[in-house]
């Protein structure tokens, strides 16, 4: 029997799924231009320009991820049942032209807008889209895919602000953000277009390519199913909560040492040289981190990876806390880099392997005003400890206690398949009709 399956399984020939992988890549290197990184870049000169403050454009840039949390909430259960295809291209199509749109400003108020609705557009439909896109296609192989996902992210992270600052320097920062919202529009919006499907299933598959209907089996031959839930369902299981709440307190962490990293390496007396360095470190270390976890929770569950990375990176950050030397701020970002990369992409392995795929989308979407409230505050507290003390150890010391008590949060977070299945949850190993 389980010869015969092995068959079936490659006498598919060409996965369609990983198609939609390369859709997505696309739509993970562009969406990360909305984000800090690329606004840093275009800060200075144009508040040079018109005399704009720096806490002005922080506080609007955050007001559009909060408000981009609320729209996921609404558009999760929509890209469930319509798959996220026409949310993602719409988001493409957004962050290109608000962009573009940025360089013909004349007002902070016209700039304002047009930032929050790009930012919308990554954090409604896109950042949440591309996730659940990949999570529907991949069962198996869900822990790589998710991790060249999260690679791409951070490859879009690395690049845009050197693409911006290329055509700032040579042209200033109006053609910059024109040539950055025309390179979002072409990278992405065709292959999102054209490649992304809702569902293995509409196309006579399951994930990772397997005849519709067909049973995976494990090593052992007993047949392994999916349990999907609901929404409602998911939130009567003590899981839903728990991780909430654990992804919460390391978002908040995340974000937080993303934007204050850099000074504190500075603070510590360390030379720009080698903080520039650190910061470069943490973010091409990240994508590698991606791709190791990524195999690695295919082999070990998500219960037990996620604490380990979580761990990791409360051990980095004590690192960059006691840093005083070049030796260290390189050893911070070596440990940091791989265990953030791993926390990032095992986010939506996490949430798909606990609850299934069928209505991933809105359980997604229903912890993101929350996971962006949070991330919106946690940068503000840490700037506040450092106007108060002087200092980021009292910032910093009680956010590597939170990565702690997320990885505790995760471990007790029993994935709850068994009892939800006596509930009425839905077997994804024959699709719905």
């Amino acid at each position: 029997m389980a010869r015969t399956e092995h068959v079936s399984e490659r006498s598919q020939g060409f996965f369609y799924g990983w198609l939609v992988l390369v859709a997505t890549l696309t739509v993970g290197f562009v969406q990360v231009a909305s984000r800090n990184p690329l606004l840093s870049v275009f800060i200075k000169p144009m508040t040079a320009e018109y005399g704009w403050s720096r806490a002005e454009v922080s506080l609007m840039a955050g007001v559009g991820f909060a408000i981009g949390g609320v729209v996921a909430m609404a558009v999760g259960p929509l890209m469930d049942r319509y798959g996220p295809r026409r949310f993602i291209v719409a988001g493409v199509a957004v962050l290109g032209l608000s962009f573009m749109a940025i360089s013909g400003v004349s007002a902070a108020w016209q700039f304002y807008v047009l930032l929050s609705l790009g930012r919308l557009a990554d954090m409604g439909f896109m950042e949440l889209g591309g996730s659940v896109a990949v999570a529907n296609w991949f069962y198996r192989r869900r822990g790589r895919a998710l991790g060249f996902y999260s690679v791409a992210t951070r490859v879009g992270t690395a690049t845009w602000p050197l693409l911006a600052q290329v055509f700032i320097v040579a042209y200033g920062w109006r053609t910059g953000w024109l040539a950055v919202g025309a390179g979002v529009l072409v990278v992405a919006l065709l292959p999102a277009a054209l490649l992304l499907r809702r569902r293995p299933e509409d196309m006579g598959l399951a994930p990772d390519g397997l005849p519709s209907g067909l049973p995976e089996l494990s090593k052992a031959g007993a047949a392994k199913v999916e349990t999907s839930f609901s929404l409602r369902q998911a939130l009567r299981t003590p899981a839903m909560w728990l991780l909430t709440v654990a992804n919460c307190l390391a978002l908040m962490v995340a974000i937080a040492i993303n934007l204050h990293m850099y000074p504190r390496l500075t603070d510590a007396g360390l030379p720009e040289s080698v903080a520039i360095v650190a910061l470069t470190m943490v973010a091409v270390l990240s994508g590698v981190g991606a791709l190791i976890w990524g195999f690695v929770v295919e082999r070990l569950h998500v219960r037990w990876t996620m604490p380990l990375v979580m761990t990791l990176c409360a051990i980095g950050l004590v690192l960059l806390i006691v840093a005083r030397t070049p030796a260290m701020a390189y050893a911070y970002a070596v440990v940091y880099g791989l265990a953030l990369g791993g926390y990032l992409s095992l986010v939506p392995t996490m949430w798909a392997t606990y609850f299934g795929r069928e209505s991933l989308g809105a359980i997604r979407g229903f912890t993101f005003p929350l996971l962006q409230l949070l991330s919106a505050l946690s940068p503000v507290f840490a700037g506040w400890v450092y106007d108060v003390s002087g200092d980021y150890t009292w910032a910093f010391i009680p956010f590597a206690g939170m990565y702690v008590v997320a990885a505790a949060l995760v471990l007790l977070a029993r994935p709850p398949g068994a009892s939800a299945r006596r509930e009425g949850a839905i077997d994804t190993a024959t699709p719905r009709t």
